[in-house]
């Protein structure tokens, strides 16, 4: 009668109970699995989006609990009952619009059963919020009121894009809150009014549902922003299907803008440029070069019998290129026009050890210690496949980092990271822009970009390039790519120059994207 619920239970006992160290992830599938014949769709979306909502606020449950309840042994069944009818009553209606109110009536009942009445009464009550007292402290109160690990809270309240109490606020709230879902138009197949209206018509003989959007303010030619606060069904869309769209964060989707340009845009005004070669040296599955491709096909306005322009996807996991390559490949034959782009992969096979990055996006794979990063990359081999004299237009870094800026796509992944490795990074990260600029031709373009808004990845990277290689490069302002209505959103009231800025932290509570930091650098003509 009450299988799902037994299971969810099981679940969250097994992820707070610490006695192992499996991730959430596998804990939930695990479960998932025991309950394979009894469980409906349904009740298998009420288990995971409970178990995860539990878990990860489970430092502000725990306190509201301890306001209500001073007897239960904390981890037991009483104690984890209780604090996932919390977050029924009072977090899910607030995160997500369809609640199913069936499946929490069911719960409720649940709940009513193996819980003392006068506690059921106590967490149900509407005004419960009103009567708790949370810490007075303002980094205690982020940890508490949002929960946050002390060490995540110290991160937000020293990062550069933060730098009030009421912006620290504001960021540790979306960490809780589900993101967006963004789309990017393959401007080389459609544009993006055209998807929009074909995303809200039915297909005949298809049975999904139309997908509002409306156009995002950033990526400003083919992003798309979902509306209505629902995820929705994407892979059976037809649309999808036909590889008319992909699935990508805006804030991901402004880094190859920031690379190639997005002030012009070709595949809609027809106007041909100059081929370019371009190198995106940390690849893994290929995320932004499938949005390269997109960039370099529409720019050229299709084969034609002009010159092709070159993209070079290099990754030192051979697996991750793979998935790339076949990415890549089916894009090309998807494409109605005849490739502009001539496509290469370049893989660092190395017999090292390796460190595992990207938790919230692609997974790159790089060695780890500090003696393999000299030679991680494959520098000549990239040369060759750029052909020439071996020198890229374009050099995009889009570098393993912490991912810190998309905890809010894995509710959980706060409890599970060890803030230790985080000092792996920024070694590896300038090692890694040490070797790339050995690829930049002079007037060429070189980007910096990670996925996190740690400081020692993101603008202390920036300071440390700036100091080391201010004889060969100089900083690249966004406006020469970017339009000033874009920078004005990037930075809304911020006192900054947008004239020379060259470098952005996004945000989701400015920005509605991930936290992705980028930073733009031209090599000089002469050295």
């Amino acid at each position: 009668m009450h299988g799902w619920q037994q299971l969810l239970v099981q679940a969250v006992a097994a992820v707070l109970s610490g006695a192992s160290d499996t991730p959430a992830e596998k804990v939930l599938r695990k479960t998932l699995r025991r309950g394979h014949s009894s469980l409906s769709n349904g009740d298998r979306k009420a288990v995971a989006r409970k178990f995860y909502g539990t878990i990860s606020l489970r430092k502000r449950l725990a306190h509201m609990l301890d306001s209500v309840l001073v007897t239960a042994e904390p981890h037991s069944t009483e104690y984890l009952i209780a604090l996932i009818t919390l977050y029924t009553v009072h977090e899910e209606p607030k995160l997500f619009l369809n609640t199913s109110a069936p499946r929490d009536s069911a719960w409720l009942e649940y709940a009513s059963i193996h819980l003392p009445s006068p506690l059921v009464t106590a967490i149900s009550s509407p005004t419960l919020l009103l009567s708790i007292l949370w810490p007075t402290d303002h980094q205690e109160y982020i940890a508490t009121f949002h929960s946050l690990p002390d060490w995540l809270v110290s991160l937000i309240v020293t990062c550069n894009a933060f730098p009030t109490p009421v912006s620290q606020l504001a960021f540790a709230q979306t960490l809780n809150t589900p993101s967006t879902p963004h789309f990017r138009t393959r401007l080389a197949k459609i544009s993006r009014d055209s998807l929009s209206n074909t995303l809200r018509t039915p297909f005949d003989g298809q049975q999904h549902r139309p997908i509002e959007t409306e156009p995002c303010k950033l990526s400003k030619h083919a992003g798309l922003r979902v509306v209505g606060g629902e995820k929705p069904e994407v892979l059976g869309n037809k649309c999808h299907q036909e590889g008319l769209f992909d699935v990508q964060d805006e804030g991901s989707q402004l880094i190859s803008l920031v690379a190639v340009g997005d002030k012009v845009d070709a595949g809609i005004s027809g106007t041909a440029r100059p081929a370019l070669k371009v190198v995106d040296l940390c690849c893994g599955r290929g995320g932004k070069a499938l949005h390269l491709l997109d960039l370099l096909e529409t720019r050229t306005g299709g084969g034609g019998g002009q010159q092709k322009s070159c993209l070079v996807c290099h990754d030192v996991d051979s697996g991750t290129l793979k998935q790339a390559k076949t990415r890549m490949e089916k894009a090309q034959i998807d494409n109605v026009r005849t490739s502009a782009v001539d496509v290469r992969f370049v893989c660092s096979e190395l017999d090292v050890n390796l460190v595992n990055g990207g938790r919230g996006g692609d997974m790159m794979t790089f060695p780890h210690t500090t003696d393999d990063h000299g030679n991680s990359l494959n520098i000549p081999a990239v040369k060759n496949a750029l052909g020439g004299d071996g020198l890229a237009d374009i050099v995009l870094v889009d570098a393993p980092c912490s991912s810190l800026g998309t905890l809010r796509r894995g509710p959980n992944v706060r409890w599970e990271m060890n803030p230790k490795s985080l000092d792996v990074f920024p070694p590896l990260q300038k090692s890694i822009l040490s070797q790339a600029v050995n690829l930049v031709k002079p007037g060429g373009i070189l980007v910096y970009a990670t996925c996190t808004f740690n400081n020692a990845e993101c603008v202390d990277i920036t300071k440390w390039f700036n100091e080391t290689f201010s004889d060969s490069f100089a900083q690249s302002p966004l406006i020469q790519v970017l339009d000033r209505d874009v920078l004005d959103r990037l930075f809304l009231d911020q006192e900054i120059d947008l004239q020379t800025v060259s470098s952005v932290q996004l945000s989701p509570s400015l920005h509605d994207t991930d936290a992705f930091y980028i930073s733009r650098w031209i090599r000089k003509e002469s050295i």
